[in-house]
């Protein structure tokens, strides 16, 4: 049985599903006809169109995957995967899978490619970076060239600046592989060399061709040339001989021959100069310079005669030459008032008046004494003349007094005053003054230290800076209250360190064991000046009370247990209405005669005085006391937001506490020196 009819016999069994017994080989072939006419009823049949029309005749169609057969230019099989393939001679073969869309249009149509044909190129010689062309368009640029193109006739040229053009013809065929070879010839120029000096030696590639003036011819390409003369320095250049450049010109001009010249510098660090240009120089320093030439060389410090030298440099040989300056010295006189320690460029020298003999450069003279600013002066004697240096020291509490702002605000926003002459008060009440207490003793204080106070109390937001860093403000301008001493004390030191002050309080632990009068940190205001702020700043006489010696309280004249107050607080003051039923913001009443608010109310203030009930002995005047022991109760003074006796509005009232109260908060100072 032939393949055509085991195809046609399986896919008309696979069709029926039903069993065909083998036929004899004679009745086969008497059915073929009708075996065709059984493939044409029982099949799907598809018609395949190829182009281009002048291969159809002759391309083969192939099943290479499915049941089916070809007959013509139609293929019939049962409607399930089927692949096809299509070739032709000087063509690409196409393999096809067939939709079902295929089958349902009953026709396809296959387009067939033409195989390109391979070119070979190269030339003679074998040069790297060749273009390449073909009828005129770049191709590439390499030593040889492979590609494939379409069948046709090509111009191929070969093209490199060192050499002339190469081109061929050729006639390229489908699917065939064309060698093609480019004889190459070089490009033909010539170099034309001169050199001052002339007579120079030229070496071409390392062989030698004459001397300067000097003509030859050369091939295409780069050459190395080599230009010496005796007493010169040798040159080394190159050239590129090309299509576009057949012709080149060079012209040398050869510098003298040099030799290492060294000086020997003393001292070193000077500014040395050869042929007037700055040469680097430390102990020494070496630089070329042409043989059998004059120099001149110059060596110049500060403080010293220069040294100027002409001189030549000799071939072949060592050329040291040593440069030695002098130096020059100037006298200086020196005094001030009061005498003071001489130092020179931080070395001290003695005490004014003195005679010093200085070399003739910049020195720094400092004038310094115990408790005085320093003078600092930079001066550069004069060889010819006595130069006078006179200071008159200011003491350091002068110098801060004269030069601190009246007013600032610090790092946190408080606000401050100074006080540069607080002068003297008579501090507690006298016996028999009406409503006079046994604690409040009679001192004559004088203040004589400048000092800083706050115009307001410290708030809730200030304080709060210290105990919760980071924490967003609660916007709040209240007074902070309730706090222990110890822990106001606590917030001036850290202030003081935010602003790189020196502390007052010093503590062991959470415990206070003392204080520092000398430093100009922060502080709670002592007792005496609390006083003077309270009845004598600003007046020509001291007063009982904040505001004056009449007993009536003025009007808006602080936050005290007024009518509003009335239900909050035992005792209040009739016909006194300050509209604060309680703790009221800093500021809202007016200030003091010195620009100090709320002296007179809103809430008592922690001073920085232990509080004490042991009267002081004589009655000699305390100037500056300042409490530096360590004991637990400590001074509370001025009236608050519940306040109404006369006893307590008075400026003489005093009391001692060891905890934090609603009512008490606290005011800062500080020491200007």
């Amino acid at each position: 049985m032939s393949r055509f009819e085991e195809q046609l016999t399986t896919a008309h069994l696979l069709r029926r599903r039903r069993t065909v017994f083998s036929l004899s080989a004679v009745a086969i072939i008497a059915l073929t006809a009708a075996s065709v006419f059984l493939a044409m009823t029982y099949f799907d049949k598809l018609d395949v169109s190829i182009s281009p029309t002048e291969v159809e005749s002759t391309a083969l169609i192939e099943i290479v995957d499915g049941l089916g057969i070809v007959w013509d230019r139609s293929v019939f099989a049962v409607r399930e995967a089927l692949k096809l393939r299509v070739s032709v001679d000087g063509y690409k073969s196409q393999e096809l899978e067939i939709s079902d869309a295929t089958w349902r249009r009953g026709k396809m149509d296959v387009v067939l490619q033409p195989l390109p044909a391979t070119l070979v190129a190269e030339t003679v010689p074998l040069v790297s970076n060749i273009d390449w062309y073909l009828n005129d368009a770049f191709v590439a640029q390499s030593a040889s060239l492979k590609t494939e193109i379409s069948a046709g006739q090509y111009t191929v040229t070969a093209s490199h600046p060192s050499f002339e053009s190469a081109s061929q013809v050729v006639e390229l065929e489908r699917g065939q592989t064309y060698p093609v070879t480019l004889m190459m010839e070089p490009v033909k120029g010539s170099v034309k060399i001169t050199s001052v000096p002339s007579g120079a030696n030229i070496s071409l590639n390392h062989s030698p061709v004459g001397q300067t003036p000097l003509e030859i011819s050369v091939d295409g390409g780069k050459h190395e040339f080599a230009v010496s003369h005796e007493g010169y320095v040798s040159r080394t250049d190159s050239v590129r001989i090309t299509k576009g450049s057949r012709e080149v010109t060079r012209h040398y001009e050869l510098a003298r021959q040099e030799e290492q010249v060294t000086f020997s510098l003393a001292p070193e660090g000077g500014l040395l100069t050869v042929d007037h240009v700055a040469v680097p120089a430390g102990q020494t320093a070496s630089i070329s310079l042409p043989v059998n030439t004059s120099h001149r060389v110059e060596y110049s410090k500060p403080g010293y005669r220069t040294d100027t030298r002409e001189f030549t440099v000799k071939p072949n040989s060592s050329n040291q030459i040593r440069l030695s300056l002098q130096a020059v010295y100037g006298q200086l006189e020196i005094m001030s008032n009061p005498v003071a320690d001489v130092s020179v460029n931080g070395a001290v020298v003695g005490q004014t008046p003195m005679q010093l003999r200085l070399q003739t450069v910049p020195h720094t003279i400092i004038l310094s004494r115990d408790g005085y600013v320093s003078e600092s002066r930079t001066i550069t004697p004069d060889e010819s003349v006595m130069q006078s240096v006179v200071g008159n020291l200011e003491t350091i509490q002068s110098h801060r007094l004269n030069n601190a702002p009246d007013t600032f605000t610090n790092s946190i926003g408080m606000e401050f005053k100074l006080f540069k002459n607080p002068a003297s008060v008579t501090m507690g009440s006298r016996r028999g003054e009406r409503d006079t207490r046994a604690n409040e003793f009679v001192r004559e204080v004088r203040l004589t230290r400048p000092f800083y106070v706050g115009l307001y109390e410290v708030t809730e937001d200030q304080f709060r800076q210290a105990v919760a860093p980071g924490q967003p403000p609660l916007g709040s301008r209240r007074p902070i209250t309730g706090i222990s001493w110890e822990e106001a004390a606590a917030f001036c030191n850290w202030l003081s360190a935010r602003e790189g002050l020196s502390p007052v309080y010093r503590f062991s632990g959470q415990q206070h064991v003392g204080s520092e009068a000398s430093a100009d940190g922060y502080r709670m205001l002592t007792e005496a000046e609390w006083e003077w702020l309270a009845r004598k700043a600003g007046r020509s006489r001291e007063s009982k009370f904040p505001w004056g010696n009449d007993s009536t309280v003025p009007a808006n004249i602080g936050n005290l247990a007024d009518e509003s107050a009335k239900g909050a607080v035992p005792v209040y003051i009739t016909q006194y209405n300050d509209g604060q039923s309680g703790v009221s913001d800093t500021g809202l009443f007016q200030p003091n005669r010195v620009g100090i608010h709320d002296l007179a109310g809103n809430v008592s203030e922690w001073l920085h005085d232990s509080y004490s009930l042991e009267p002081p002995t004589g009655n000699a005047v305390e100037t500056d006391p300042f409490d530096g022991s360590a004991f637990p109760s400590h001074v509370v003074k001025g009236p608050n937001w519940k306040s109404a006796s006369v006893k307590e509005l008075r400026v003489a009232f005093r009391r001692g506490s060891a905890s934090g109260e609603q009512t008490v908060g606290l005011r800062l100072a500080r020491y200007l020196y």
